[in-house]
Parts: C-alpha cells; sequence; structure tokens
C-alpha cells in the first residue's frame, strides 16, 4: 500500500511544485510588468516635466535675448531688471551673463575704463594647461568676454573679463552659438563656489535700418543641473542622472540612490533624449525595486487558484486514469475470454455449434466441420435440422429432436444412448452430446449451443487401453510374486543351511574320530574301516558343498538396480494392495514428500518391502474395530537418505518381539512363517541400507526404511492423497 500510494503522491507533488513554479513566474512576470509600467509613466511624467522646465528657460534666454537686441544700444540696467525678475521665477537658474564680443582695439578701450573699477586688467584666461587660475589674456584679434553678470555680488567678480571664446571648455560652444545663431549647451563645469553647472548661450545683434545686424555679443543662462533635477517630484526609488551627447557615458549630474541595498528585486532603467530643440541632454532613469513593494495578495490568490485547479484536476485525472485503465482491463479480459473461447473451441476434440433464436447455425469449430464432413460454407447459416441429421438405433417409437426439446423446455437436453449422426457419403458416426440453452440479461431465449462428439474411436481407444493395463498389472503381480517366492527360498536355503550344517558337521566330526579310533585298533579292519568312513567324510563335504553353492546363487541373482523415486514405490505399492487394504477396512494415509527421493534399488524388490509391511500392518490392525484402522506412509529426504515410514495403530511390540522380529522362522503371527521381515532386511542390507522398528509410548508400531540417495533424480514425486475405502 506504502509503494502505491507513493505511486501517486510522487506525481501529484512534482505537478504542484509545477504550479507553484509557474504561479510564481507569471507572477513575477506580472509584477514586473506592473513595476516597469509604472516606471515608464513617471519616467515619462518626469521627462515632461524637466523637458518643460528646460522649455521654459529657452524661452528665458530668448527673453534676455530680445531684451539685450530691443535697443539700438545695449542697456545694462534695463537687461538687469528683466534678469532679475526672470531669475527669481526658477531655483535651477544660478546666473544670467552677457558676454561681449570685442577686437584689440576695444579691449584696451574697455580695459583704461574699467582698470580704476576692477583693479586689475579686464580681459582674463581661466584654467590654462590645466591650471584652474587666472590670467591676463594675450593680444588677440577678438575676444567674447564677460561684462554683465546678474545677480552681481562680490563673489562674481574675478569672473568679469573672462574670455570664453578662446577657453578649451566653453569655446567651442561659444564659436558654435555665433556660427550658427542658435541656442547652444555648453560643458557643464565648476564654479567657484563649486557647484556644477552649464551654459545655455543665444547671440544677439545690435543695428540700425542703415547698417547691418552684427553679432554683439552673447546672452547666457547658467543652470544648475543638479538643482533641476532635484526641482521635480522624483520618486525614493527612482535615480535620475542626466548627460550630454558627447559625454552621455559618464552622467553630469545625478540625483536619488546611486546603488541596489539587500532587499532590491530588480532593477529598471530607460535612457531618453529631452524633447528639446535648444538642449540636447539625455536623462538615464534608473529605480531599484524592493521586495517589499509587490503585491503578494496576488501571489496567494493564484497559488490558491493553482493549487486548487491542479488537485480537481489531478482527481480528474486519476478518475480518467481509473476508468480507462477500467476499461483496458475489461477489454482485455474481454478478449481474453474470447481468445480462450477461440482457442477451446479450436483445440477441443468436440465439435461445437452455435445456434441462433430461428434454429441456424451461426458458428461452428474445426472439429464440428470435420465431424459433419461438411464445408463451412455448407454449414453455417443453414438450419440445423439439415446439417445434423440425427438417426436412433433400435428406437422403440418416434423420437423427439433434442434441438427443439431444448428449444421448447429452455433446458439442457442429452442425446440418447443409441444417436447416430448420418453423414453427406452414406456413412455414419455415433455420437453423444448435448444441447444447452444461451439466454440474454433479460433471460429470454436467444440461441442454444450444440455440442456432441464421435464416441467410436474412444470406445475402441477405452477398451484397448483397459485390456494393455490388465497385461501390465498382471505382468506386474506375477513379478512380485516371480521375487517374493525366490526370496522365500532364498531365506529357506539360509534357514535350511543353518540346520543342516550342525549335523552335516557332528557327521564329520564322529567319522573323523572313528577314523583315529580304528588306526589305534585292530590291524585287519583298518583298510575297509578308513576307506568307507573316508567315503563318508567325501559325501558330506559334498553334500554341504552343495547347499552353499544354492545359498551363494539365490543370494546373488542379477536384478535390475536403477534410480527410483521412492514416493513413486510406495504409490505402486499401495495401488496394487489397494483391494485387500480396502477389503480388511484399513485407510491408508500418504504423507509423501513434494519433492522426488530418488534411491538406488531393484523397483520389484523394493515394492515387495513395502506390500510385505503393509501386510503386517494390516494383519495386526485386525484387533482393532473397522473405522479405527490406520497405516500412515511417510516419506522424505533429509541428509543424504531417503526415509520411508510405514506406522500403524495397531497393539504395538514388546521388547523381545522387536530384539527377535528380523530373525528367520520367528513370526508374531500364529500361521507366520517368519520370512516375511528377514527377506525385507536382506533386501534393504543389499542396498545399503537398513530397516529399524519401534513401538512409541502412544501405540503402534512403527517401522522405517532408510537408504541411500542416489545421485540422479528420477522422474517428479506423485502428489500426496488419500486412499479411498
Amino acid at each position: 500500500m506504502a509503494s502505491v500510494a507513493m505511486t501517486w503522491r510522487r506525481p501529484l507533488l512534482l505537478a504542484l511544485l509545477g504550479v507553484t513554479a509557474l504561479v510564481f513566474a507569471l507572477w513575477g512576470a506580472l509584477e514586473y510588468r506592473r513595476a516597469q509600467t509604472a516606471f515608464i509613466l513617471e519616467t515619462e511624467r518626469l521627462q515632461t516635466e524637466i523637458g518643460r522646465r528646460l522649455e521654459k528657460t529657452d524661452m528665458l534666454l530668448r527673453a534676455l535675448e530680445a531684451q539685450a537686441a530691443s535697443e539700438r544700444d545695449f542697456q545694462p540696467e534695463a537687461w538687469r531688471r528683466v534678469a532679475q525678475r526672470l531669475l527669481g521665477q526658477e531655483r535651477f537658474l544660478y546666473s544670467a551673463e552677457v558676454f561681449r564680443l570685442i577686437g584689440e582695439r576695444e579691449r584696451f578701450r574697455l580695459e583704461a575704463r574699467w582698470r580704476a573699477t576692477l583693479g586689475r586688467p579686464l580681459v582674463r584666461d581661466f584654467n590654462v594647461d590645466g591650471r584652474r587660475v587666472w590670467h591676463p589674456a594675450p593680444a588677440r584679434p577678438s575676444y567674447l568676454i564677460a561684462t554683465l553678470i546678474e545677480p552681481d555680488h562680490p563673489g562674481v567678480q574675478p569672473v568679469y573679463g573672462f574670455d570664453i571664446l578662446h577657453n578649451q571648455d566653453l569655446g567651442p560652444a561659444a564659436q558654435l552659438a555665433l556660427s550658427t545663431g542658435g541656442t547652444v549647451t555648453s560643458p557643464p563645469f565648476h564654479v567657484l563656489s563649486g557647484r556644477k553647472v552649464y551654459f545655455m548661450m543665444r547671440p544677439f545683434y545690435l543695428g540700425d535700418d542703415q547698417a547691418p545686424a552684427r553679432p554683439w555679443g552673447l546672452v547666457a543662462v547658467l543652470v544648475d543641473g543638479q538643482q533641476l533635477l532635484q526641482s521635480v517630484a522624483l520618486h525614493p526609488d527612482i535615480a535620475l542622472a542626466m548627460a550630454t551627447p558627447t559625454t552621455h557615458t559618464e552622467p553630469l549630474f545625478a540625483v536619488g540612490p546611486t546603488t541596489q541595498n539587500a532587499g532590491t528585486l530588480w532593477t529598471l532603467q530607460r535612457t531618453v533624449w529631452l524633447p528639446t530643440d535648444s538642449q540636447r541632454l539625455q536623462l538615464t532613469f534608473r529605480q531599484f525595486v524592493p521586495w517589499k513593494t509587490l503585491e503578494y495578495g496576488r501571489l496567494v490568490l493564484g497559488l490558491l487558484f493553482g493549487w486548487l485547479l491542479t488537485l480537481a484536476l489531478w482527481r480528474a485525472q486519476r478518475a480518467l486514469a481509473s476508468l480507462r485503465a477500467a476499461r483496458q482491463r475489461a477489454d482485455a479480459r474481454l478478449f481474453d475470454r474470447e481468445e480462450e473461447a477461440a482457442v477451446t473451441l479450436s483445440a477441443i476434440h468436440d465439435g461445437v455449434l452455435t445456434l441462433d433464436a430461428a434454429q441456424r447455425i451461426v458458428l461452428a469449430n474445426p472439429m464440428a466441420l470435420a465431424l459433419l464432413e461438411r464445408p463451412q460454407t455448407e454449414v453455417i447459416g443453414q438450419p440445423v435440422g439439415t446439417v445434423m441429421v440425427l438417426r436412433y438405433e433400435l428406437a422403440e417409437g418416434l423420437a423427439e429432436d433434442p434441438v427443439a426439446s431444448c428449444f421448447r423446455l429452455q433446458v439442457p437436453v442429452e442425446l440418447p444412448e443409441n444417436c447416430v449422426l448420418q453423414l453427406p457419403n452414406g456413412r455414419t458416426r455415433m455420437v453423444e452430446g448435448a444441447v444447452a440453452p444461451c439466454r440474454a440479461q433479460d433471460g429470454h431465449l436467444t440461441g442454444a449451443v450444440f455440442a456432441f462428439r464421435d464416441i467410436g474411436p474412444a470406445t475402441l481407444r477405452a477398451r484397448e487401453r483397459l485390456e494393455a493395463s490388465e497385461n501390465r498389472v498382471k505382468g506386474h503381480l506375477e513379478r512380485l510374486v516371480h521375487t517374493d517366492r525366490l526370496h522365500i527360498l532364498g531365506e529357506m536355503a539360509t534357514g535350511l543351511a543353518h540346520e543342516i550344517n550342525q549335523p552335516l558337521t557332528a557327521i564329520t566330526n564322529y567319522c573323523q574320530a572313528s577314523i583315529e579310533l580304528l588306526e589305534e585298533g585292530e590291524p585287519s579292519l583298518v583298510p575297509e574301516v578308513r576307506a568307507a568312513l573316508h567315503q563318508a567324510v567325501r559325501q558330506a563335504d559334498r553334500a554341504g558343498d552343495i547347499i552353499r553353492r544354492l545359498r551363494a546363487f539365490v543370494s546373488n541373482q542379477e536384478v535390475d538396480v536403477r534410480p527410483l523415486d521412492l514416493n513413486q514405490v510406495v504409490a505402486n505399492a499401495v495401488f496394487l494392495d489397494a483391494y485387500d487394504l480396502k477389503a480388511a477396512g484399513v485407510e491408508v494415509v500418504q504423507w509423501l514428500s513434494g519433492q522426488p527421493v530418488p534411491v538406488m534399488a531393484d523397483s520389484i524388490q523394493l515394492e515387495q518391502v513395502v506390500l510385505n509391511l503393509l501386510s503386517n500392518a494390516t494383519a495386526v490392525l485386525q484387533s482393532r474395530p473397522v473405522g479405527e484402522r490406520h497405516i500412515v506412509l511417510t516419506t522424505l529426504a533429509e541428509d543424504g537418505w531417503g526415509r520411508l515410514e510405514v506406522r500403524d495403530n495397531g497393539p504395538g511390540l514388546g521388547p523381545e518381539a522387536q530384539a527377535r522380529l528380523f530373525q528367520p522362522f520367528y513370526s508374531t503371527k500364529p500361521q507366520g512363517l517368519g520370512l516375511g521381515l528377514p527377506i525385507c532386511q536382506t533386501i534393504v542390507e543389499r542396498y545399503g541400507g537398513r530397516i529399524e522398528v519401534e513401538s512409541p509410548a502412544s501405540g503402534g508400531a512403527v517401522f522405517r526404511v532408510c537408504l541411500p540417495l542416489a545421485a540422479e533424480p528420477p522422474t517428479t514425486a506423485l502428489p500426496v492423497g488419500r486412499l479411498p475405502r
């Protein structure tokens, strides 16, 4: 039961594990999609907001450029007022500046005017040769110097006069703005306060209707990128970085978490470009999604649904598999039954015809066709009366058709003993059989089965086998009688030799003494007495020699020694003695070994031993009432010996009888010769065995025959049985 339970539990556990993994995967995918969708929506919002702020910055820059170019001559104070008003609108705008484009001549004029104010040369360079210090600018054809800064405070004083046109960081952006006339974003840099900023710059032009417009300088807004990113409502789990097209591999500005913590499950990242024409900036959003933000309720519901669905499907699958297995078993049983029926009908030696309700033949086995001596085409579909033409020998009246009787009475009907089947060629067969009705499930008659056989050959074979069996039994009994006579003769010769040898020995001794006396007596009688006595001695020796030769001949006769099954020997002996045992009212119980007990002996002699022991036991049981006379025969093989025990429930044997039982001419029966058991002992000892007797305290006697086991096993043992009374 445990193995069967594990057989279906293991796949169920695997299915539950698979469903759990699938639910986890689907839930994870859905949670990832939900987090990704929320992340995209949030980043689009941030992108729009930052773009809107940068667009506003561009509009502010254009307003400053428009203010600077609105007058024929640049008006610093008016520009400052506009700049102050605009810078106050956004905190990420660090400052607004004006860079004036001048030549060498204008440089000396401006420096002469501002030297007293600044206390130093006006035009200067910064971060020359990588040293972040101020240096006076050398003579150049043109300069783009800072001339106006708002807000103006002491901290920005060093910036005045800064020539960005020839600065290695800001110069390219300034030249691009002057050449294109559009808004240009500079690379980021650090101001003196340490903050990282970048310029948004745009050229402006001054002129009148008579003179063409010429670039007067640049207006620029200094943008604090870090403050710009911090000004938007940023999700606490989202990091934001901004870079330019040339430096997007390293962010210029970044806010939010930079490293993931231990509870981070996913890292989402998205890179976009700001949707502004004036500022080509790249935004990189990164969100660290922790475990705690996931919706575990969906997971629990999904697991419960998946498990319940799996259990339901599993129960349905098991029920379906059980139904399928039951159907397969039923089909297999039906096929086996049909195959068995077909094989049986083909193998049996009886003819079988299956009839329908109209008494037409629907099935005929090969033996039926052979007995009818008709082909199948002349049998199938024909009325049974036209095919099975039956006659009745020595019939005294009109006999009813057995098929009609079966259909009328709806009970099995046997053929009469004198039934003869008429064949197409005019010959006949003596047959026997019966017709049995077939019923449907509701009990109504659907047809019948007609079984018949040819009993002519069977009768002849039975007669021949009976004669052969009688001949074998007769020959076997003759050999047993002959063997019994030979053994009796041998024992009689042995007894006679023992009895005759004593007087012969005395005769020899007396004769020898006479010879000695005569040799001491009268001399005249000596020759005659000596001759006569010598002749007597020779005759006595000759008689003893004859008796010894007879005994040697009888005891050394040739026998058929071969491997025997002790079980078979016992069965043969019980079969031969069955009539006498039954007549004596003795019940024989055979507890024979389930395996062969092989011994080397002559079957006739060994059967004679068993028959003698059965005869003795039957004789002693006559003192018990009928119904209480029992003999138990037991065989077994153990320790290299084959053992046969013959146990009876008679009066038993006394100590004196047990001691003399195997002596010749000793018998406990009034009319016994006392030669049976000595003969048995001689036969058993001839084959290296022994015979023993004991009288248990429970009563009766036990004779035990032990023979060495043979190396070559004989045929299989007979089944244990009980002799019928």
